[in-house]
């Protein structure tokens, strides 16, 4: 039951909950009790695991709208400064013994193209906040989207690897006013290319 409504097991939970605490305590006032830590870490997972909003958190915690949102935004600004650094990182994508620079360039390119691709699927089946639009602030966005790389990696890390695809692929739309002619493709596309060829060669 804990694992589907939070995604994680408990135990994680409790290591959160142990990181963050010194910096989510706040001091009872005059006029209410303060949240306590485990309410508001618990607020920000639920958030990030299902498609519901923050008013939905709040009816199932029973606080208001705007505690559970200022709860859910200061628990993913808490994890951006303490645990960022510790649970997200760039692989270390070190080649050696090549000898042609185009082919340097198209293992490193599809390494990480593989990579990154089933890192979304992984990510967004895990937090299914990220399948919709977060009811969110534009400034509180990326600090949702850190949050969630931040618990998939710990969780990950500790051996509850998921092996989710992406459910909600991108539409794009394409506008015919912007198309190139061929010619101008190909010379556009060797342009990029070669850019990206001296850059994982320098």
């Amino acid at each position: 039951m804990w694992k589907q409504h939070f995604r994680m097991p408990y135990a994680i939970f409790n290591m959160l909950v142990k990181e963050l605490h010194p910096h989510l305590t706040r001091r009872d006032t005059r006029l209410r009790k303060a949240v306590l830590v485990e309410k508001q870490i618990a607020m920000a997972i639920m958030y990030l695991a299902h498609k519901g909003s923050y008013a939905t958190v709040a009816t199932f915690f029973g606080v208001g709208k705007s505690t559970a949102y200022k709860a859910i935004i200061q628990v993913f600004l808490c994890m951006e400064m303490v645990l960022l650094r510790r649970a997200v990182y760039l692989g270390d994508y070190r080649q050696v013994g090549h000898n042609r620079r185009e082919g340097v360039y198209n293992r490193r390119l599809s390494k990480a193209h593989c990579v990154v691709e089933r890192s979304f699927g992984r990510l967004k089946s895990r937090f299914c906040a990220l399948q919709c639009g977060l009811d969110l602030s534009v400034e509180s966005i990326p600090s949702a989207i850190l949050a969630c790389c931040i618990l998939h990696n710990i969780i990950e890390t500790n051996g509850e690897v998921l092996n989710g695809q992406n459910t909600s692929p991108e539409t794009f739309i394409i506008d015919p006013r912007r198309y190139l002619s061929d010619d101008e493709e190909k010379r556009l596309g060797e342009e990029i290319r070669d850019a990206f060829v001296e850059y994982f060669n320098s």
